[in-house]
């Protein structure tokens, strides 16, 4: 068991509520992405200079999140 599977639902699903991926998207320069051999991303709206990144750890947090407020709500 852990804190994201308790009895206390109303616990558990503040946890699960509260995983903010926001924090998962980066707006990396073309030329420092090219450097480092990333791909070409989407353009960042305010800066088309730069591709907008998705943080791929953070993103594997979203999935479960979807599906723990689908099944709970």
């Amino acid at each position: 068991m852990t804190e994201y599977r308790l009895e206390n639902t109303t616990l558990t699903g503040e946890l699960w509520y509260n995983i903010n991926g926001n924090s998962a998207v980066a707006a990396l320069l073309d030329k420092w992405a090219r450097e480092r051999y990333l791909r070409t991303a989407q353009r960042f709206p305010w800066d088309k200079s730069k591709g907008v990144y998705i943080l791929h750890e953070y993103h594997s947090l979203h999935c479960p999140k979807i599906i723990y407020i689908s099944l709970n709500k």
